[in-house]
């Protein structure tokens, strides 16, 4: 089962943002959670500043694409957790859509603590 894109890529937009940026984002998520896209900025602002010129928008797409990724590298039993992953992104009707190689977001041999942080930061 695979999560369907249904909105056409904004190839300009995958373009421009770098390995440096994903990986300082997935960083981010894995530190603060989904969705918390105020609190990235300020500390991307504050160290790196890699994020801090970054619309909401585009580092949503970004992230959902992130949490795409893993729903689609986690192994069938983990049901639950897929689950929760469909429910965390968040699709704007208007927003960016991207859609990345896999191996643009690291060892995916990762998927499953890897999610399973996103759901404990959601869950607090």
């Amino acid at each position: 089962m695979a999560i369907m894109m249904e909105k056409p890529v904004d190839y300009t937009l995958q373009a421009s943002w770098g390995n440096m940026e994903k990986e300082t984002l997935k960083k981010y998520l894995l530190i603060f959670g989904y969705g918390r896209w105020s609190k990235i900025r300020e500390s991307s602002g504050s160290s790196c500043k890699i994020l801090i010129e970054r619309p909401e928008a585009e580092m949503r797409a970004f992230a959902n694409d992130f949490v795409r990724t893993l729903f689609e590298n986690l192994l069938t039993e983990k049901n639950e957790l897929k689950g929760f992953l469909l429910n965390l992104i968040q699709i704007e009707a208007t927003g960016p859509f991207v859609h990345n190689p896999p191996r643009d977001w690291g060892e995916l041999m990762r998927a499953t603590p890897w999610a399973k942080r996103l759901q404990l930061l959601h869950r607090v």
